[in-house]
């Protein structure tokens, strides 16, 4: 009986899944780090992180790509951020794709750095299924376990790296 109810179930169903065009992405963010506080501004070389995402095109809306991705450290010390975002692609400027990214940057563990993020990029198409990312990326960080007190934290990064259609 219970094989009759799930089979019946399974077989009748007519819904369709929504399409989802993801891609992901492996890209590579090296820059200049800002601080502002009671001192004045400090400016020290960023370390280099690894952002390793996942993106998507929802429901067929090609007006904006949603993202999750995670961003590690590369230089200096260990560290595991979340960087959740929005992409939304421009009208190409002398016929060449270009995006603007705007999302939340946050470091968890092993401490806790939180802010936001704006991104600039030109995305050529390198192969069918491969895009080429070359970008500005800036970040202020302004809460967090790892900032003294009444000082934000400012990173102007360049970013370059791969996205694979899957």
């Amino acid at each position: 009986m219970r094989w009759l109810f799930l089979a019946s179930l399974l077989l009748s169903s007519r819904a369709v899944a929504e399409q989802v065009e993801s891609q992901f992405g492996v890209l590579l963010e090296k820059g200049v780090s800002f601080g502002t506080g009671a001192d004045g501004v400090i400016s020290l070389t960023a370390p280099a992180h690894l952002n390793l995402e996942w993106s998507a095109f929802i429901e067929e809306d090609y007006r904006k790509r949603w993202r999750l991705g995670l961003v590690v450290p590369l230089q200096q010390r260990v560290a595991l951020g979340l960087a959740p975002g929005l992409t939304i692609p421009l009208k190409p400027i002398f016929r060449q794709p270009f995006e603007l990214g705007v999302g939340l940057r946050g470091f968890i563990t092993p401490y806790t750095l939180y802010g936001a993020a704006v991104e600039f990029a030109w995305r050529p198409k390198l192969s069918g299924i491969v895009d080429g990312v070359i970008g500005l990326v800036t970040d202020l960080y302004f809460f967090g376990n790892d900032l003294p007190t009444d000082i934000s934290f400012y990173r102007l990064q360049l970013q370059f790296g791969l996205r694979f259609g899957l």
